[in-house]
């Protein structure tokens, strides 16, 4: 795994009591950021499930820069928007990435009704403890699923999400996603029951 030594600090206060919101899409050049977040949300929220090795080893192999790079680049399968927050004379110099939603054009779920050619996934959202609430979930969802629906992929949008996060099952819940199956995600030797929801898009 290439290094995120030197990557952009992510997290923090804003620099400005009146910064502003904004969603952009990361290029190639924020590699090194996007995996920051990836390694920082992952840890906030799920660190306390595993040991120190399972959790590493899980990291080394997900959050690989090169991988990020490639996944970035404008004629990808794939599109990561970062949610920062920004004073607002300042927004390019001073931005701090506060989040993050990563869409894939094909679901690679483990369901037997997914129709890859056609249909997308949510492949993760997240946004930094401190900087939750405020309906920055829901920007970066609808962000997702506006994407997804411009490369023709939202007839039914799946997404996976751990079992026992009840809080993010009821937001997509909330947001016209059911529960319609299950599936085993491996964090190192870890065995994850994790949950398969799906929404079509006459629900939005």
């Amino acid at each position: 795994m290439e290094a995120v030594r030197d990557a952009p600090k992510v997290d923090g206060p804003c620099p400005s009591d009146d910064g502003v919101v904004r969603v952009r899409r990361a290029v190639p050049e924020d590699a090194e950021t996007v995996a920051q977040m990836c390694i920082v949300t992952f840890t906030q929220t799920f660190g306390h499930l595993y040991s120190p090795t399972d959790l590493d080893s899980y990291i080394r192999g997900a959050y690989q820069i090169p991988v990020l790079r490639d996944q970035l680049q404008p004629d990808s399968s794939y599109a990561i928007f970062l949610l920062s927050l920004c004073p607002p004379q300042q927004q390019q110099e001073k931005e701090q990435v506060i989040g993050f939603v990563m869409a894939a054009k094909s679901c690679g779920l483990p369901h037997p009704d997914v129709q890859p050619d056609v249909e997308g996934e949510i492949k993760r959202i997240y946004v930094l403890k401190g900087h939750q609430g405020g309906g920055r979930g829901g920007l970066l969802l609808n962000t997702g699923l506006d994407w997804l629906k411009s490369q023709g992929r939202d007839s039914v949008v799946w997404l996976g999400v751990w079992s026992g996060n009840s809080a993010a099952q009821r937001f997509y819940e909330r947001n016209g996603f059911k529960h319609v199956g299950e599936y085993v995600f491996p964090v190192g030797e870890t065995q994850d029951r994790e949950f398969i929801f799906a929404r079509s898009n006459n629900q939005r």
